[in-house]
């Protein structure tokens, strides 16, 4: 039987929308399996991963899937597809953020913060962000490289 390659790009939420809050952390993986079921009715799929493990994926009504470059839909996949899944979790924090901005995705309201430690964590903007540190910085769009900031839940 030829197996059709799949992929697909998922959105999970941990705890909480992402714009529900001020901002979350974003983590982001790849999951790969081989499919046993679908269920398009809750956007679920259960794959059996490369060790043997059978996992349950909740996807996103927004995810995207495509086979051979060419979009599909959930109920395009079939038991046996092999697929990727692109999936983020978004995980809201109530504490402050300290650290310099690395990068900023203006179009998907995210910036790369590197911390005190030198870890880098991906922030998701709500509409209810304080930013504080910047002078010059009184909005998500004036955010740059560089910027050392202060990100926290604005009440």
């Amino acid at each position: 039987m030829l197996k059709k390659s799949v992929a697909a790009s998922a959105l999970f939420l941990s705890l909480a929308a992402p714009f529900a809050g001020a901002y979350s952390l974003v983590d982001s993986e790849v999951v790969k399996g081989t499919i046993e079921t679908v269920d398009a009715s809750t956007n679920t799929l259960v794959l059996e991963k490369a060790n043997g493990r059978e996992t349950r994926v909740g996807l996103s009504e927004k995810a995207n899937f495509y086979i051979n470059g060419n979009a599909i839909n959930i109920n395009d996949l079939k038991a046996g597809h092999e697929v990727r899944i692109n999936r983020k979790t978004f995980t809201k924090v109530e504490d402050k953020l300290v650290g310099e901005i690395v990068a900023v995705n203006r179009k998907a309201k995210t910036a790369k913060l590197r911390l005190s430690n030198k870890e880098t964590v991906n922030v998701q903007f709500g509409d209810q962000v304080a930013v504080s540190g910047v002078k010059s910085v009184s909005s998500f769009n004036q955010l740059r490289p560089g910027h050392q900031v202060v990100i926290s839940y604005a009440k």
